[in-house]
């Protein structure tokens, strides 16, 4: 027995050497992999044509009533809130982040009173709930949130405190 000592002890050292130089190999891969910056062009739909006709710039129609867990990517939201009096069809407008990332909505109306969470996660898309499909979160503080209509002219405006 005591000749296989030396020869056990050697394994041991080389296990847990072979363990840490693995473990250490993986870490820096995963590190890289969440540095990487956001893709600039995302999964979003495509730019939809819409049938309505635009309400006049003067006019408010929608708001972005704030960024919610801002840098959370569970619970990363932006919130859009009717203020016009009609249904806004939203249907080819643009959310971006003024960093060549942008969401475009899909046929969606946005009716009077009424909201629209959009996550920065991936989910499934209801009338209420739209998902963005990134795998990072997208906002932080002192961020500008631009909401565009069909045609590029800026219709709401919000910086994250």
């Amino acid at each position: 027995m005591r000749r296989l000592l030396p020869y056990l002890i050697l394994n041991v050292i080389v296990s847990a050497v072979t363990v840490v130089v693995v473990l250490t190999i993986w870490q820096g891969a995963q590190k890289r992999a969440l540095q990487k910056e956001l893709p600039v062009h995302t999964e979003t739909p495509v730019r939809a044509e819409s049938l309505s006709t635009l309400p006049a710039l003067d006019v408010e129609t929608v708001v972005i009533g704030g960024v919610i867990g801002a840098g959370d990517i569970e619970n990363e939201r932006v919130q859009l809130v009717s203020v016009a009096a009609e249904p806004v069809d939203l249907s080819g407008w643009e959310l971006t982040d003024g960093e060549g990332r942008y969401y475009f909505f899909p046929a969606v109306k946005l009716y009077p009173g009424g909201s629209i969470n959009l996550y920065s996660r991936s989910g499934t898309d209801t009338s209420i709930e739209l998902y963005w499909r990134q795998p990072l979160a997208i906002w932080e503080s002192g961020d500008v949130v631009q909401l565009n209509d069909l045609d590029g002219n800026p219709r709401a405006e919000f910086r994250i405190p």
